[in-house]
């Protein structure tokens, strides 16, 4: 995944930008780990999301559409510090708590 600081017009503060996008061979499962957010005494949290996805009718290698989706599943992971590694947690849905399925604010061709 690649990570990127934009300034956006109307916005105070830059907002940090992520991209993870493979789909050249088989079985690709795109996982996009975000930086550990302190609870402190918070019960709830609430994130802004905004994304743009790759308009999957516009792919010409039919090889490659198997791996375009149009939504992604968001998860969460609750943890007391930051320990978090390449290795831990493990990069699968039984390890996270689905949120919901995410469709995407814009598609690009």
């Amino acid at each position: 995944w690649m990570e990127a600081t934009v300034n956006k017009e109307g916005f105070s503060e830059p907002l940090r930008t992520y991209s993870s996008c493979y789909v050249k061979t088989s079985n690709v499962d795109n996982w996009l780990r975000l930086p550990y957010i302190e609870r402190a005494g918070a019960n709830s949290l609430h994130i802004d999301l905004t994304f743009t996805m790759r308009r999957c009718s516009r792919i010409i290698d039919s090889s490659n559409l198997q791996q375009c989706k149009e939504t992604f599943n968001l998860y969460y992971f609750e943890a007391g510090s930051d320990f978090a590694n390449a290795m831990r947690p493990s990069w699968d849905p039984i390890t996270y708590i689905k949120v919901d399925k995410i469709a995407a604010d814009k598609l690009f061709v």
